[in-house]
């Protein structure tokens, strides 16, 4: 993976402690060549939010007629970029990075070839990351109807704070719903600090980190 060793923050980053560390991100690592550590630097690339702005243009922020030009856009990239959303017959959000379209010489005989990949996970001292073949609709956007209240004392926002709701949806019956439904993107890509968090924290039963 490409970019993976961490560099020194540029001139625009947040402030530093003097070691080169920014104040509001994680500690570099400088290990081998992981999620983690890409994601660290490209974090401290996007410490302004002009930066983050200028990385996520590529999704756009309206949905598309097309959504080929995104997909083919994401094969290309060297740096790794994350994406969240939910799998099929998966029941919860997850992290997806790495995408590639996979390709072979005995295309006639694979089912696979020409199918899109993604991986989940960061490799370790013993693996690599686990990929999975994302369906071309899985680059679409869909419209949904959002939860009108999110402030920190709304309902869905002290949901999972009871253990008995920790592996279970939030449940919209007594919700207040916006008015309008919105597109958003089946996959939608995040910046680098939010998938930082992701991925260095256990967020769905039995998930690794």
């Amino acid at each position: 993976m490409g970019g993976a060793e961490a560099t020194e923050p540029g001139a625009n980053s947040a402030a530093s402690d003097g070691n080169g560390n920014d104040n509001n991100l994680p500690p570099e690592t400088h290990a081998n060549p992981t999620l983690v550590a890409a994601l660290q630097r490209i974090a401290k690339e996007q410490a302004e939010d002009a930066e983050i702005i200028a990385d996520m243009a590529p999704q756009g922020p309206t949905k598309p007629t097309n959504s080929s030009k995104f997909r083919d856009w994401l094969v290309l990239q060297e740096e790794p970029v994350m994406l969240c959303g939910m799998l099929e017959g998966q029941p919860y959000v997850q992290p997806i990075h790495s995408v590639a379209q996979y390709a072979t010489a005995n295309r006639h005989r694979d089912s696979y070839n020409g199918e899109y990949l993604g991986a989940i996970g960061d490799r370790d001292d013993e693996e690599d990351p686990g990929f999975v073949c994302l369906k071309k609709s899985l680059f679409e956007w869909q419209n949904v109807t959002l939860v009108d209240s999110t402030d920190d004392i709304s309902e869905i926002a002290t949901w999972f704070d009871g253990a008995e709701n920790t592996e279970k949806y939030f449940n919209t019956s007594n919700a207040v719903m916006a008015t309008e439904a919105v597109a958003i993107p089946k996959l939608a890509m995040i910046p680098a600090e939010i998938g930082l968090a992701i991925v260095s924290e256990r967020c769905t039963p039995g998930s690794r980190p």
